[in-house]
């Protein structure tokens, strides 16, 4: 008996226990089948719905034991995934393919930081409000949760970061990235991503749809507005943190948070200190068959 799975190439959240597969409108899927050679030369796929007709269109050959069925994902559909030999006989479990509309992340509100270096804690707040089956959670009571995560210039260390992460339940797999594997990630949204913001500090955003036509990404950005532009605003420091306070009264900035489309070398050119951009998506994304 053959064996399916997902190939890399495919962007899809993967339900183990209920064996159901979630691409959204567009994104490219393949279904990939590996077996022995007889077995590859006599199995026949089907991706079936009731309402939408056959979907599986055309099947690839990559070697004598691999071969990768395509998915019409043009609108949304509930299909059934087979894998049978010519007399019907099932030569791998099916499975469910849930084809969605795409989720309109920038109809969210978005989440301004509460400090100079609370980019991270806005961005998971806005990642966990945004997702299914996760539990939100204020960016005060995550920086409350984060007691021993700093670094001396108050800015959050990604190994803690990763621990309180794993530790906490939010269903989230990170990364550290290097330039060239960047763009490969672009489809696990949302993607909290760490990067080199233009002042040449350490930074935090959120992604949420790529552009490859006209290489554009679409943003969450807790940094928002910026205060440095803002002449009615004067900064200082407390302990290597940057404080923004209102000229006369003292009354603190506030930041609001903002949706963006920009282009995406503005975070593919700018890893961080160390050569490698931090990155956390939904685990989901990873589950195999």
């Amino acid at each position: 008996m053959g064996k399916l799975f997902l190939p890399k190439e495919t962007k899809g959240l993967y339900d183990r226990a209920n064996k159901t597969l979630t691409i959204f409108v567009g994104e490219s899927a393949t279904i990939g089948f590996s077996g022995t050679l007889n077995e590859t030369q006599s199995v026949r796929f089907s991706a079936w719905g009731n309402m939408t007709g056959e979907r599986a269109n055309e099947v690839y050959r990559v070697n004598s034991g691999t071969l990768e069925a395509n998915i019409d994902t043009s609108s949304p559909a509930r299909l059934t995934f087979e894998a049978t030999n010519g007399d019907g006989k099932a030569m791998a479990p099916s499975i469910t393919i849930l084809i969605r509309m795409r989720p309109k992340y920038g109809d969210y509100n978005s989440v301004g930081q509460f400090d100079a270096n609370a980019c991270w804690a806005a961005s998971l707040e806005w990642w966990l409000a945004v997702l299914p089956d996760r539990t939100s959670i204020s960016q005060l009571d995550l920086i409350g949760k984060a007691s021993g995560m700093w670094n001396k210039d108050g800015t959050i260390n990604p190994n803690k970061l990763e621990l309180f992460v794993k530790k906490s339940g939010f269903k989230m797999h990170t990364a550290r990235v290097q330039t060239k594997d960047l763009k490969s990630y672009m489809g696990f949204w949302p993607l909290i991503i760490g990067f080199k913001a233009p002042g040449g500090f350490g930074h935090m955003n959120v992604l949420y749809n790529y552009d490859w036509q006209f290489d554009m990404v679409d943003v969450m950005e807790p940094w928002y507005p910026d205060p440095s532009l803002d002449n009615a605003y004067e900064s200082s420091e407390y302990e290597g943190v940057p404080v923004y306070s209102k000229k006369g009264s003292g009354d603190p900035f506030e930041f609001t948070g903002g949706n963006f489309h920009r282009s995406y070398s503005y975070y593919g050119n700018n890893p961080l200190k160390g050569g490698y951009f931090w990155v956390g998506f939904p685990q989901e994304y990873l589950e195999k068959i």
